[in-house]
């Protein structure tokens, strides 16, 4: 559908999903080369991703790696090997299970199909599902283009108009070179006003003149061409090797680009031509005794000047217009440093964890987490230890509708599953009430102040009752309130939030934080080596520090050692 070939080997196909016996895997180019060594042995080959067995079949088409920027994927398997993969006994247990089974679905419009007639389709689609099963509680099915999907959280026009501005200043900063250029070579050929006319006075032709003046202006021009592509290819491979601190790993191609290229070099060749020209048809219009008659470095001619001039005024014009951008971009930028996230990240480190990868139920893996929180505990420069679903600041949070009982009117906020001591070790300030414990009755919850004032206005929010209409009208007692965080974006405003207590909604996918009084990088070794001691077929999935970066809109470090989950 996507019209991908394969590299090597053949890909998958409707036979690999009915087949209870094997599981076939793709696997990238990418990772072919860099885990496989790029052997053709591959093809045919057992590995082991997360404790299931599977054979290689194929190799995708070199430069494929899915369909979201940012998010390589190393293996693609049949969806009915989703349950083993995921540490579940059986297949296609979630498949037989509408509450569990969540799929992106991907489709290739016929020839003659407007995207109008295929939304109505879709949502006639969705409509009867919903109608079939009561629980389902979408009605609509919002197609977008495979385009502006690939783009983490769908900020295709976002990014587009990042890029654009990018592009501007790099176009005004080219623009501002060639006028430089222009202007020098300009006052330069002004100078040799006398040797043109002694050229002249010698016989030389104008065509001769032209010749020699453009010959000389493309060889300069040509030079700084080759130190130019040099330049860029090397400042290219230096800015693919940054590490930036996103949410979405970002990788930059190191390759340059043929469009903007050759716009660059149309641009030169305009300024190369403008600058070899006009000197020598300067020359040519001029008399032979007034060019003897000049003294290199006299006053110009007056048409001279004002091309001069104007190239001085284009050149300081555009040179303010990027020097007032470059203010406000640092402006901008200790705007963004000076924000509160609302937590404090220095000094914590942090770790994800998937047990479930490790064959663990869930009682085990409780009991894991509870043992590898007593270790970390004991760790010298420790201060606390906690755990949550996700990290702040890294677009994982759960969206819940939500509501007071009673009353029709509900909101949709933003939820995430913390343990006791969460809100200490991230430095979250505990407003009213108390954080989460081991005496916290089932269905606490705690809010953020921003609920708490949208929900109950003038009252505090502690003991109220909270009802979760998504998961049947579940309702849950209000036992504190925190402060505001920036829980997606530093540039969000203030988002109301509902914190769920770990022990009522288990999940085997965890972050661990630790605060040290320690550099918190100096520990990221101690905590993998921490979860080896317990067991090491735990992958470690993201092992960093949480300190926010100067620029960027999310509060996550670069994951200094990620774990691998495939093992030979």
């Amino acid at each position: 559908m996507l019209r991908i070939p394969a590299e090597r080997g053949r890909l998958l196909g409707p036979a690999d999903e009915a087949r209870a016996d094997q599981v076939a895997a793709v696997i990238s180019e990418r990772c072919w080369r860099t885990r496989f060594g790029g052997s053709p042995d591959t093809i045919g080959r057992t590995v082991t991703v997360n404790l299931t067995p599977v054979v290689v079949v194929g190799v995708a088409a070199a430069g494929f790696d899915g369909t979201e920027l940012g998010t390589p994927v190393d293996i693609f398997l049949p969806v009915t090997a989703g349950d083993l993969v995921r540490g579940a006994t059986g297949r296609n247990a979630w498949l037989a299970d509408p509450g569990l089974a969540r799929f992106r679905l991907v489709g290739r419009m016929r020839p003659g199909v407007t995207p109008d007639a295929a939304q109505a389709e879709a949502n006639g689609v969705v409509g009867g599902i919903s109608r079939e099963i009561p629980s389902y509680r979408q009605t609509t099915l919002d197609l977008v283009s495979l385009a502006d999907q690939a783009f983490p959280g769908f900020a295709r026009d976002d990014a587009r108009r990042v890029l654009l501005t990018l592009l501007a200043v790099a176009a005004c900063v080219l623009l501002v070179a060639c006028v430089n250029v222009t202007h020098l070579l300009l006052a330069r050929g002004a100078q040799r006003r006398a040797e043109l006319g002694i050229r002249l006075a010698l016989g030389a032709s104008p065509f001769r003149l032209v010749t020699h003046l453009l010959t000389e202006t493309l060889l300069l021009a040509g030079t700084a061409t080759i130190a130019a592509v040099v330049l860029a290819r090397g400042a290219l491979v230096l800015l693919s090797r940054v590490p930036f601190t996103s949410h979405v790993p970002i990788a930059l191609a190191g390759a340059l680009d043929l469009r903007v290229g050759g716009a660059a070099a149309l641009l030169a060749l305009v300024a190369t031509l403008a600058c070899g020209l006009f000197p020598a048809w300067s020359a040519t219009r001029a008399s032979v005794v007034s060019q003897l008659g000049r003294r290199a470095g006299a006053s110009v001619h007056p048409r001279g000047a004002i091309a001069r001039d104007a190239l001085v005024s284009a050149q300081v014009a555009v040179s303010v217009v990027l020097v007032i951008a470059a203010i406000l971009f640092v402006g901008s930028l200790r705007n963004q440093e000076s924000t509160p996230p609302g937590f404090e990240p220095d000094g914590v480190a942090m770790m994800r964890l998937n047990v479930r990868l490790a064959g663990y139920s869930q009682d085990s893996g409780l009991d894991f987490y509870r043992r590898l929180q007593e270790r970390l505990a004991a760790l010298p420069g420790v201060v606390s230890v906690s755990r949550a679903l996700n990290e702040p600041l890294g677009a994982n949070a759960f969206v819940r509708d939500v509501g007071l009982p009673g009353e029709a009117d509900e909101r949709r906020v933003l939820n995430t599953v913390v343990a006791a001591g969460y809100f200490g070790v991230l430095g979250v300030p505990i407003l009213e009430g108390r954080d989460f414990g081991p005496e916290s009755p089932a269905g606490s919850v705690v809010v953020n102040e921003t609920m708490a004032r949208q929900l109950w206005p003038g009252r505090s929010a502690v003991g109220e009752t909270l009802e979760a209409r998504d998961r049947g009208s579940v309702f849950s007692r209000v036992i504190g309130v925190v402060g505001d965080s920036k829980y997606e974006s530093l540039q969000e405003s203030a988002t109301p939030f509902v914190y769920t207590h770990a022990a009522d909604d288990y999940d085997p996918v965890q972050v661990v934080f630790v605060r040290t009084t320690r550099d918190a990088s100096s520990v990221l070794p101690l905590l993998r080596g921490a979860v080896r001691d317990l067991d090491g077929r735990v992958p470690v999935l993201t092992l960093a520090v949480a300190a926010l970066a100067a620029a960027g809109s999310a509060a996550r470090a670069v994951a200094i050692a990620p774990a691998s989950a495939l093992r030979e």
